[in-house]
């Protein structure tokens, strides 16, 4: 049976529960706004980054270019003293045995 004290307490318990919706609801709000407010300065901060990166980029090209020639010289040059070793031993060894 129904009585009216338990009336009063199903209806404290469902105006509770509205009470903590309302509460639940608005901080959603409230961490949806920190959110956008968050991935804004992200964007941002990216987009910056992008043209600290492409200024970066530019400025370093020449320095690139200089390592990578260098690089390949030094390959070569290794080749030629590769080679120059084995004509070296092939001499030597034409002199040993006429």
């Amino acid at each position: 049976m129904i009585t009216e004290e338990r009336i009063m307490i199903l209806e404290l318990t469902v105006n509770q529960h509205i009470k903590d919706f309302a509460e639940h609801k608005e901080d959603d709000i409230r961490r949806h706004e920190v959110y956008l407010v968050a991935q804004q300065q992200n964007t941002e901060g990216l987009k910056e980054l992008t043209k600290v990166v492409s200024a970066l980029e530019k400025s370093t090209r020449g320095m690139v270019e200089v390592y990578r020639t260098a690089n390949s010289l030094q390959r070569f040059v290794k080749w030629i003293a590769a080679f120059a070793v084995v004509s070296v031993v092939i001499t030597w060894y034409d002199k040993l045995f006429p």
